[in-house]
């Protein structure tokens, strides 16, 4: 038999998942609190926060999250980029365009890091 806590995480992450489908992002997070506090560091939460995060307009906490995943996972460009667009809103765009850089370094062949890397010098007048 499962463990209690494992059926609880699969549930709680289900309804979340559900919730973030249908826009209903507090509810959404609010499911994810409910998890048991060893098992919220899990990449699957961490990646659904990102996404609540994002619809919620928190960039400081999706700064946070996304920088947490794109440390555990250098090379996956969504992590990246996610942790370059909350740096852009939550600090600078100059703090995010050296997110991106870094990340071109790692991941050169991933094209949509160099599609967002002009964009923020586009916003930034360079």
């Amino acid at each position: 038999m499962e463990d209690v806590g494992q059926l609880n995480f699969e549930r709680r992450t289900q309804a979340a998942e559900g919730y973030v489908e249908l826009g209903m992002f507090l509810d959404a997070n609010a499911e994810l609190e409910e998890i048991e506090p060893e098992l919220r560091t899990d990449t699957q939460i961490l990646a659904l926060r990102v996404r609540i995060y994002s619809a919620l307009e928190k960039w400081d906490l999706m700064l946070v999250v996304a920088k947490e995943l794109a440390l555990r996972d250098p090379h996956n460009v969504q992590w990246a980029v996610s942790w370059a667009r909350a740096t852009r809103r939550a600090v600078s765009i100059d703090a995010a365009r050296l997110v991106l850089l870094e990340a071109v370094e790692r991941i050169p062949g991933a094209a949509i890091l160099h599609y967002n890397s002009p964009a923020t010098n586009a916003c930034s007048g360079t």
